[in-house]
């Protein structure tokens, strides 16, 4: 689960860094509860779209 956090966190800042948008797609049914609210705070937007 950390892997996963730490990547998602450094890809974030590099889109920050460089000034870019960047869409991350994820199955709340397939993740765990604690990584998906870690993952919601790299993010300034959320779209549940279920």
């Amino acid at each position: 689960m950390y892997n996963i956090s730490k990547f998602i966190h450094c890809v974030t800042n590099k889109l920050r860094f460089m000034n870019l948008s960047g869409i991350f797609l994820a199955a709340e049914k397939g993740l765990d509860p604690h990584l998906i609210s870690q993952l919601a705070t790299f993010v300034d937007n959320i779209l549940d779209t279920g």
